[in-house]
């Protein structure tokens, strides 16, 4: 089968963020470990395992380029120094303004204003990793346009492969899928148990660009490598 790669934000794997984030979808992508999730006040076990089975699946993470197949001819090794590359020419990013709120119907850290060092990271990733990755397929694209595209967002699509890059691009770790059918004091009760697991942790900082690896078309996402951003 042929793999997919995604390019994300994620704490390394020996710091309490990842743990905290891994716990809280049951997963390690770096181990591929099934973790204890923490309990939530008017869920059962089973319920709060399906409403974190979406992000499980990607693993604890920001997105900055959204998953891809290689182009002919280009390897994983091939986008490894890439990647390697665009950490180089980057410092770490302080996320000041981290916050949860519901996007959509889906719980998920955001930051209360955009911040431009955010989104040239992203941007980087997004253009220099353009060249190595395959074209979107006619089905890649009838897809994307399920979701109502705005002309720009399509524009993006055909010409870099995901409508939400430059300013559509929002910087967020996402904690559930949708919770469209669940009342809304199970919605509070989730907010409110994603902050208190959260809360004690040190700030956070964009201090690192990750690789990881979709082996088959539904697989999880696997953690391949990581770089931290290392500009002087």
């Amino acid at each position: 089968m042929t793999p997919r790669y995604a390019v994300y934000f994620t704490p390394a794997p020996d710091t309490p963020w990842w743990q905290a984030g891994s716990h809280w979808l049951g997963r390690c992508a770096n181990t591929d470990a099934v973790l204890p999730q923490p309990t939530l006040t008017g869920w059962s076990p089973a319920q709060q395992l399906l409403a974190t089975a979406q992000p499980r699946r990607y693993g604890w993470h920001a997105t900055l380029k959204a998953p891809f197949y290689l182009a002919l001819a280009v390897s994983e090794t091939d986008v490894c120094k890439v990647i390697e590359s665009i950490a180089q020419a980057h410092k770490p990013v302080p996320l000041h303004g981290l916050m949860m709120q519901y996007v959509g119907d889906c719980l998920a850290f955001t930051l209360d204003n955009p911040m431009d060092a955010v989104a040239a990271v992203a941007s980087h990733c997004v253009q220099d990793l353009r060249p190595l990755s395959a074209p979107l397929t006619p089905v890649d694209i009838a897809r994307r346009r399920r979701a109502e595209l705005s002309s720009q967002q399509d524009a993006y699509m055909l010409q870099w492969g995901y409508p939400y890059v430059f300013e559509e691009f929002h910087w967020h770790i996402t904690l559930s899928g949708p919770l469209t059918h669940h009342s809304a004091m199970q919605r509070e009760h989730f907010r409110l148990g994603a902050l208190q697991h959260f809360e004690s942790l040190p700030p956070m900082s964009l201090d690192g660009l990750a690789l990881f690896r979709e082996s088959a078309p539904g697989d999880a996402f696997e953690y391949v490598a990581r770089w931290p951003l290392s500009l002087p």
